[in-house]
């Protein structure tokens, strides 16, 4: 097992990148609550740069998590080509994602998936990925 992959079984709040698919990679931002201590972001490579899933919270330690988690995938915040449908956006409620909607990244299709009880506009996102040369799904909650 490696380190990567100890840590996120040991514990899921811990800082860094690890991989969930081929091109997917979750992202531990910290959060200052008691009760939620992180949220994942997933970071997805595509053609041109890196989709960022979810964003986290605008807290100077969330950036430099995500700041050091990018670098380890060899990448920078000036990679980062697109947030779709950040939920953290409530005073655009005219921008919020639709159920089915599709959102192309280039090299892939993220379908929004409604998700309703969590939050208002709450979704998770279906990626398809090739695993042993086999197409199946990811699910990443928002």
């Amino acid at each position: 097992m490696t380190a990567d992959a100890k840590a996120a079984t040991d514990d899921w709040t811990a800082a860094g990148a690890y991989p969930v698919a081929p091109g997917v990679h979750r992202v531990t931002l910290p959060l200052p609550t008691d009760g939620l201590r992180a949220v994942n972001v997933y970071v997805v490579e595509d053609d041109g740069g890196l989709v960022l899933i979810d964003s986290g919270w605008a807290l100077e330690q969330a950036r430099t998590a995500l700041t050091s988690a990018l670098g380890a995938l060899g990448a920078g915040l000036g990679d980062v080509r697109s947030l779709p449908g950040d939920t953290a956006d409530s005073e655009a409620p005219d921008r919020w994602l639709t159920p089915h909607q599709e959102i192309g990244v280039r090299a892939r299709t993220l379908t929004a998936i409604a998700t309703p009880g969590h939050t208002r506009g709450h979704m998770v996102f279906r990626v398809p990925v090739v695993l042993a040369e086999k197409t199946t799904d990811i699910a990443d909650l928002r």
